[in-house]
């Protein structure tokens, strides 16, 4: 035979359950937040090394391209040649010297 909880019993019974449900639900909003951000990366192309840059091509978000012998990465979509001042492009590696 099992007793009744006393009224203290019952006092801890709710504020344990009480504290059980705020901590999942804090659990299921990181849990959201972190579903979101990896939807957000398994819908990114990846990168893409899309040849020597020409003036003729627009070149989207984590394109690589090749230009006076050095490779070049852009983060946005852009049609701007790589190595001019203010270009979106980030010199990733430095041509060699005689290109070597």
């Amino acid at each position: 035979m099992s007793a009744e909880p006393t009224a203290r019993e019952r006092g801890l019974l709710k504020a344990t359950a009480r504290t059980m449900r705020e901590q999942l639900e804090k659990r299921d909003a990181q849990i959201a937040a972190l579903e979101k951000r990896l939807a957000a990366l398994e819908a990114r192309k990846g990168f893409a090394y899309r040849g020597v840059w020409s003036e003729d091509e627009t070149y989207e978000p984590d394109d690589f391209v090749t230009h006076q012998g050095s490779l070049w990465h852009t983060d946005c979509e852009t049609r701007e040649r790589p190595g001019v001042p203010g270009s979106p492009w980030q010199l990733a590696v430095k041509r060699g010297r005689d290109a070597r």
